[in-house]
């Protein structure tokens, strides 16, 4: 017997149950093909992304840390100290409880690999297909478009950001609750009742808890009561209002919790023009719709164009948009509403997200487009099958059925390949600086990353292009000059800290860095007016008040030194001990990019003249890092001096004594 349908099928659209009475066997071949449908959607993903689980695959240098590698309340597990955590924490700028237990059990399934939150993503995302593919299934009756939508939505390009950025865990584990809400939504449509109701609360509380995204959902629900339940000409507007009463003020109070999470956060509107912001938002719906019907040029960050998208582009962007929603409004789409849930599922989502209030620098993002994507996905499915319904060829069924059977294909192939550019950090930023070869943040991460790995050259000539990008980014010329003080390059770290404070001049520790490196240069004059600067803005500072005396006794003022030396240790007694240990590292460090002697020596004297004017004996530890120092900068002469001066000191064990004569004979056969 044919089972009941929600609403009257009409003749032009795919309804919630199929028109025709259906024949035994064809019902029993439908029943054999959801299963199977199912477990291709999860073999097709392990395909497209089960490249994630290799080793290779590092986390990502942009919030994984604060969302695992550094946060001890993940990396311990889920235990009941880090769930009361969980659920009351507003870290990272978010709220999402149900987010960090997962990361939690993650921990404790398969410790800190990355590869165990990865494959918890692929298997989220992977459940959110299929109960994608079973909610359209079963609310419409049409096995092979609910199974073309799924498939499409699963395997997309713009689906690896969200699967393979261990830290957007939020965005899989909302994108479940949501279909998980549906299914019970459905459910309620089917059996009014009480406690399904209450399963609609519980599941879109579960998703909110993961990610505020769904705030929109309750207006989709809206859509979704127009096709495919068909309950806007059986039930009263009263009662389908009412409903999604409790649904939105849920809702509004998910985005409390979200502004308040988000009070820390530098929102753009500070930042950028309320046209800028329009104007991008316009512009990116369709962007999102060109990535999604060609993913090519795919990255992580899509660099925000500020006040450099014309009026012209903006306006046309928005009448194409006013265009498409009346179209899929009109009295020839109304037989086919369809199209307005398919466009308003993607159009409506997107708002939160698409730019009108933000932070960051994006101007779109892979991410974002994981729920909103679907309703196009639902658009181009049932129009192909409301063709071919009208055509009503077998041949034209076999070809269409064909040629999506190959765009699945691409597109699982296509996303194999993006998501080999998730290996690690450098080959995400530089997917970026390859797809966007003016993106200065893409050029600034990597010259970081380069550095880091101590490819100082590679780092110096990404920094390079990020500040030839953009002339007014103050981060990279403070990266740039850190980078050429690794390089012992003091004159062109102090150029590079000399243009960051022209545009910013209250950039306190850029200042202290430029004193430090106009110091270690000997030009002790500018050095002492920039730390007399600092010291009037900063006079708790303790280490440009050392840095300061240092100058006084480079120059030969040694009263006034001494007088500050033994001011400040008395702020900072451990002062000399921390320099001293700090140039023994600097000096003596096993990965020689780590090494800068010069910074070494100056450190060490530093700590030397401190100890002197406090009337302090001589220090072993001081003594034995200068002549480190000194012989790391090649002066093996004064080496052998510092180290011959610190074994004559009283009090020193045996052990340590002759570790010193051992480093003794090193400097006077000139090696370190």
């Amino acid at each position: 017997m044919r089972r009941r349908s929600a609403v009257p099928a009409k003749r032009s659209t795919p309804s919630l149950r199929s028109e025709a009475p259906a024949k035994p066997a064809g019902r029993s071949a439908y029943r054999l093909a959801e299963p199977l449908v199912c477990l291709g959607l999860l073999f097709l993903a392990f395909v497209a992304f089960g490249e994630l689980l290799s080793p290779e695959f590092t986390f990502f240098n942009i919030d994984d840390d604060e969302y695992i590698t550094a946060n001890s309340y993940v990396r311990t597990g889920l235990t009941g100290t880090n769930f009361a955590w969980a659920v009351s924490a507003f870290h990272s700028n978010n709220w999402h409880p149900l987010t960090w237990l997962s990361l939690q059990l993650d921990v404790t399934l398969f410790g800190i690999l990355p590869a165990g939150f990865r494959f918890t993503n692929i298997v989220l995302h992977a459940t959110t297909a299929i109960l994608l593919f079973l909610f359209l299934r079963w609310t419409t009756d049409n096995l092979w478009p609910s199974a073309l939508v799924a498939g499409l939505f699963l395997v997309h390009p713009l689906r690896v950001e969200s699967v393979a950025w261990i830290a957007e865990r939020k965005d899989v584990l909302a994108g479940l609750f949501w279909m998980l809400t549906l299914l019970a939504y459905a459910r309620y449509v089917r059996k009014p009742a009480t406690w399904s109701f209450l399963l609609v609360i519980v599941t879109f509380v579960l998703g909110l808890s993961a990610k505020q995204m769904l705030v929109t959902l309750p207006v989709v629900l809206v859509f979704l009561d127009w096709w495919p339940f068909g309950r806007l000409s059986t039930a009263s507007w009263r009662r389908l209002a009412s409903e999604k009463v409790p649904l939105v003020a849920l809702a509004l109070g998910a985005g409390v919790l979200t502004l308040l999470a988000q009070t820390r956060v530098e929102h753009t509107l500070e930042t950028l023009s309320l046209r800028a912001r329009i104007l991008n938002a316009l512009v990116a719906y369709w962007r999102y719709i060109g990535k999604s019907l060609w993913p090519t040029d795919l990255c992580f960050l899509y660099l925000h164009p500020g006040d450099q998208t014309t009026w012209l582009a903006g306006l046309g962007a928005g009448i194409g948009l006013l265009a498409v929603t009346g179209f899929v409004l009109s009295g020839w789409a109304r037989q086919r509403p369809y199209l307005a849930v398919g466009w308003l599922w993607f159009v409506i989502p997107l708002l939160p997200v698409i730019g009108l209030i933000q932070v960051g620098n994006q101007a779109m993002a892979d991410r974002y487009s994981y729920i909103p994507q679907i309703g196009l996905w639902i658009m181009l499915g049932w129009a192909i099958a409301d063709g071919l319904k009208q055509a009503g060829t077998d041949v034209l069924r076999y070809l269409v059925g064909g040629a999506a059977a190959v765009a699945i294909g691409i597109l699982t192939v296509l996303t194999w390949l993006q998501v080999t550019t998730w290996r690690n950090p450098f080959t995400v930023w530089s997917r970026v600086a390859e797809v966007e070869p003016s993106n200065y943040l893409a050029h600034n991460n990597l010259g970081q990353l380069f550095a880091d790995a101590g490819q100082f050259t590679e780092a110096e000539q990404h920094l390079l292009r990020a500040i030839g990008a953009h002339p007014g980014f103050v981060v990279g010329y403070w990266n740039l000059g850190t980078v050429r003080q690794r390089k012992q390059e003091w004159k062109g770290a102090a150029e590079a800290f000399e243009q960051g404070l022209r545009l910013q001049p209250d950039h306190f520790e850029m200042r202290r860095l430029l004193a430090r490196a106009y110091l270690i240069e000997r030009r002790y004059a500018e050095a002492e007016k920039v730390l007399r600067g600092l010291l009037e803005t900063h006079p708790e500072d303790i280490n440009a008040g050392f840095y300061l005396a240092y100058v006084l006794a480079r120059q030969g003022r040694n009263n006034e030194a001494n007088q500050l030396f033994r001011q400040r240790l008395k702020l900072a007694p451990d002062w000399p001990a921390a320099m001293a240990q700090g140039a023994w590292l600097l000096a003596t460090h096993p990965d020689e990019s780590r090494r800068n002697g010069s910074l070494a020596v100056f450190q060490a004297e530093a700590a030397l003249h401190a100890l002197q004017a406090d009337g302090r004996p001589p220090d072993a530890d001081v003594l034995e890092a200068l002549a480190a120092a000194t012989a790391a900068c090649g002066d093996f002469d004064a080496a052998v001096k510092y180290q011959s001066e610190a074994l004559r000191l009283p009090d020193l064990s045996p052990e340590r004594k002759a570790e010193m004569e051992k480093r003794l004979r090193m400097y006077s056969q000139k090696r370190l």
